[in-house]
């Protein structure tokens, strides 16, 4: 079994003595915390996808720029080779690293869905404290292993898209513009990811629920792939085969499914957003440029931002001040469109500008008059304007 590893090395975080408590110590937060130095927090990222993979890309570089700000040494373990990206060799790679790795603060990583409990009982046993990302729990799996905190007391929180009103609001947005283009067929086709990923079975949910409640639009098929090129393609060649009249395409993703959705519809002559509409997720570069080329409908995203909003909730409860009790736990975040923001999204995923972002807003402790986390994407954001 191989894996790589790449490490954000912290240095203990030591203030002037001179400063007093409250004074600016960046140009976008004041800071009000014990003027002392502090040892890194140590936090081991098992990333459920291969090196290079667009959306865990930018979650990547995000929350190493987190890492730096939070005082954090941050740890990545990637899954080698795309075919390994299932259950089995995540949980796998999960136990090897614990096992591997001494002194794990705490855990990050996201949730398959038939591995859910595994996972919580080895952290369990290893007594390492989990804070699960991006994958998230359906509301089956959770009536069976409970609340952070509840059953499994390592596992210490919980962030996510609420997936399920992710995918409902996707499948809302390109009815709206179909009607609104007088797109006269009717038929829905959805492209997903692979049966076994917590977060395509509650977007697949919310589509099929937005669709029951249309009268004019009918949901035809939704088809699975396993994120590759090959799989994509080839479930993409099978559905417009299979129906003539598609006046909607609900992609999971931007890309690979609503890229080569696009791709496809191109080949056989079609014009996206005049014969037919495509949205997607994930805001991911290619997905940005065919938003401005017209191509993509629209894009839903800014969770890609998650790892590093954990890493501030995480700091806050290293240092004392629990998130648990404003969330139960779990934090779900709602997916924004890109259409009122694109210059911002742009800005960060095509020309890369992580290092202006602040993460620090999100911290409590390193903002004291907060009396309440404000995780919103939109809060960081902003910070690329100040």
């Amino acid at each position: 079994m191989s894996f790589l590893f790449t490490t954000s090395q912290a240095r203990p975080l030591c203030l002037n003595p001179s400063l007093k408590a409250g004074s600016s110590i960046n140009k976008h937060t004041t800071k009000n915390i014990n003027l002392t130095c502090q040892s890194p927090i140590n936090v081991m990222f098992i990333v459920p996808a291969q090196k290079d993979n667009p959306f865990w890309t930018l979650v990547i570089e995000n929350m190493k720029v987190a890492a730096q700000q939070f005082n954090i040494n941050l740890s990545l373990a990637l899954i080698p080779h795309s075919d390994y990206i299932n259950r089995f060799y995540h949980y796998e790679l999960t136990k090897k690293t614990i096992e591997e790795t001494p002194n794990i603060d705490y855990l990050i990583t996201g949730f398959f869905l038939e591995k859910t409990e595994h996972l919580l009982e080895l952290v369990e046993a290893n007594n390492v404290k989990l804070f699960s990302i991006i994958n998230d729990v359906t509301e089956h799996k959770l009536n069976i292993v409970k609340k952070p905190r509840e059953k499994y007391t390592r596992w210490i929180g919980h962030i996510a898209p609420n997936d399920y009103q992710a995918g409902r609001l996707l499948a809302d947005i390109l009815m709206q513009k179909a009607t609104k283009l007088g797109i006269k067929n009717n038929e829905v086709v959805g492209i997903t990811g692979p049966r076994e990923n917590p977060a395509v079975a509650m977007r697949n949910q919310g589509l099929a629920f937005s669709i029951q409640q249309s009268q004019n639009f009918k949901l035809k098929q939704v088809s699975y792939t396993d994120w590759t090129l090959t799989r994509v393609q080839s479930q993409l060649n099978r559905l417009f085969e299979r129906f003539k009249n598609i006046g909607i395409v609900w992609a999971v993703n931007d890309e690979p499914t609503a890229e080569q959705a696009i791709i496809h519809i191109k080949k056989i002559g079609l014009k996206p957003n005049k014969h037919l509409v495509i949205g997607g997720m994930d805001w991911s570069p290619k997905g940005i440029a065919l938003y401005k080329s017209g191509d993509l409908t629209t894009s839903l995203g800014g969770h890609f931002l998650d790892g590093a909003i954990s890493l501030a909730l995480i700091y806050d409860y290293h240092h004392g001040l629990d998130f648990y009790a404003q969330y139960d736990g779990i934090v779900k975040q709602s997916l924004s469109r890109i259409d009122d923001k694109i210059e911002h999204v742009e800005r960060l995923v095509v020309y890369q500008e992580w290092q202006k972002l602040d993460f620090t807003v999100y911290s409590r402790y390193l903002n004291p008059s907060q009396e309440k986390w404000d995780l919103t994407y939109d809060k960081v954001l902003m910070t690329l304007l100040e």
